[in-house]
C-alpha cells in the first residue's frame, strides 16, 4: 500500500482553497512612507504653529533621489549620505538631511523668498546652544510654512521664528528619538 505524505496533501488543500501564488513583478507598497498620528496647534507665533507626529514606515537608503509628497518630510527613504551639521548658507537637499533625522538630529528649516536675515540669525543662535553634531539649519523653499523644526517622526510648522524657546523645546523633546543614534559627521565619501 502506497501512502501519501501529509505535507503535499496539505499544500494541495491550501492551493485548492486560496489558489496558486502569482509569479510576476513585486506589487507596489500599499502604504505611505509615514502616516500622520496627531496634529495640534501650539502656542508659538501667536498660534501660527502646528505640531505633528507621524509613524514612519520606510527608511531605506536609495540613490537617485526620492520624490517626497509631504513637505517637509519627517522620515522615509533617503540618500545614503547625510549632511554635515551646523548652519548652511546653501540649501541642503532633503534626501540628505532626512538621513540626519534617522541619526536622531533635529533640522531647522526656513522658507523666506524675500529674505529673513533676522530670523535665520535666531535659528543659528538657537542651534549654537545645542550639542555639536545634532542639529542643522538650512533653507527649504519647497515647504509652505515659513519655518519648521523637524525630527524623525515629528514636525513643527511655524509662521515666525521670533520665539527661540519653541525651537529649543522641540529639540529637547525630539532629539535622539530615531532608529539610529549617530552624532558623527558624514563620511569622507559623502563630503567629496
Amino acid at each position: 500500500m502506497h501512502r501519501l505524505s501529509p505535507l503535499p496533501f496539505a499544500l494541495c488543500t491550501v492551493f485548492a482553497l486560496v489558489g496558486c501564488p502569482q509569479i510576476g513583478p513585486d506589487p507596489e507598497p500599499d502604504h505611505e512612507p509615514y502616516e500622520l498620528l496627531t496634529s495640534e496647534a501650539c502656542a508659538a507665533c501667536g498660534g501660527d504653529c502646528v505640531l505633528e507626529s507621524f509613524r514612519v514606515n520606510d527608511r531605506s537608503h536609495v540613490e537617485g533621489g526620492v520624490d517626497h509628497q509631504d513637505l517637509p518630510p519627517v522620515g522615509g527613504d533617503h540618500d545614503p549620505c547625510w549632511a554635515s551639521y551646523g548652519v548652511h548658507e546653501d540649501e541642503v537637499a532633503d534626501d540628505n538631511w532626512i538621513h540626519n533625522l534617522e541619526h536622531g538630529a533635529v533640522v531647522l528649516l526656513y522658507n523666506c523668498p524675500d529674505g529673513c536675515d533676522d530670523e535665520v540669525a535666531v535659528l543659528s543662535s538657537v542651534s549654537a546652544t545645542m550639542a555639536a553634531n545634532t542639529v542643522l539649519v538650512t533653507s527649504y523653499p519647497a515647504m509652505d510654512a515659513s519655518f519648521a523644526a523637524v525630527s524623525w517622526g515629528w514636525r513643527m510648522l511655524l509662521g515666525c521664528a521670533d520665539d527661540p524657546v519653541a525651537f529649543s523645546d522641540f529639540y529637547a523633546e525630539h532629539f535622539d528619538h530615531a532608529p539610529e543614534s549617530v552624532t558623527a559627521g558624514p563620511s569622507s565619501q559623502c563630503t567629496e
